[in-house]
């Protein structure tokens, strides 16, 4: 209250004299002036001689001050949270004991602005080169959430690196693969013959107990008794050495029979018989 009193005295004894001070710039960033960001410290720099210097900030009427701080080396910071700023625009004029300066209008924002904006000449989102945005990192990326809104994203890699060899040059090329998985299922036909035991590309067809899946002549399988295919090859050796034997053994009756035949007509002729 006290201080606001003071205000107010020296308000009305400098309101007639003219402004030996005034206030060169107010900013967050001193190459935005006159604009300050809540949160953050906003600084004035005043200009002529200050002895005992404040800053008063108020929205509409220098009598009733939202905040007083001190100015040092004609240099103040402000603390706009302290100073329960909750308006976009505010007034600032300093105080001194040499004299007040005019009036300047502060713009104040109240939260950062965007991190991404949309580009309306090259129709795509772009990083906000405003000191007052949010950071988006030189990994991060700005992509489009909705129409013209745009946002800050991480932007995630999995790469594959291919080389490609040859005798005059190496060439390694990076590029992006999507990992995919697939399954392939491979359908079996039916077995087309009376057996089939592991024939690929047909399914099992196993015979009756006491008979064994056998490939004939022709390439067909068929369904033979006993335990092995290999008996009947056996078989079929013994059947033909009994052929040839036979054949061997009616040769030698046939040649035999023959033999004696002639050795009879001779004799008759040579005894007359």
């Amino acid at each position: 209250m006290l201080k606001k009193i003071s205000f107010l005295l020296i308000f009305l004894f400098f309101v007639n004299l003219s402004f030996a001070i005034e206030i060169k710039t107010c900013y967050f960033d001193s190459k935005e002036p006159w604009k300050c960001l809540l949160g953050e410290k906003c600084t004035c720099e005043i200009e002529g001689d200050c002895t005992n210097g404040n800053l008063a900030l108020y929205y509409s009427s220098p009598v009733n001050p939202v905040c007083y701080p001190k100015i040092k080396d004609n240099k103040v910071e402000i603390d706009l949270v302290l100073c329960n700023v909750d308006k976009t625009k505010i007034n600032a004029t300093a105080i001194c004991d040499e004299g007040m300066s005019r009036s300047k209008q502060i713009d104040i924002l109240l939260e950062r602005l965007p991190a991404c904006i949309w580009n309306e000449t090259i129709e795509k989102c772009q990083k906000n080169s405003s000191p007052f945005a949010e950071k988006c990192s030189s990994q991060n990326i700005c992509v489009l959430k909705e129409e013209g809104v745009c946002e800050c994203k991480s932007q995630t890699y999995s790469t594959t690196t291919f080389q490609t060899s040859s005798l005059l040059f190496n060439t390694t090329t990076s590029t992006t693969v999507r990992n995919t998985s697939s399954t392939t299922t491979t359908t079996l036909k039916d077995c087309p013959y009376q057996c089939c035991d592991g024939i690929r590309g047909y399914k099992d067809l196993e015979c009756e107990t006491g008979y064994v899946c056998c490939k004939d002549e022709n390439d067909e399988y068929y369904c033979r008794r006993g335990n092995s295919c290999i008996e009947e090859v056996k078989a079929k050796g013994f059947s033909g050495w009994i052929i040839i034997l036979i054949i061997i053994i009616l040769s030698a009756v046939g040649g035999a029979v023959y033999y004696f035949s002639k050795t009879k007509v001779n004799l008759q002729d040579k005894y007359r018989f």
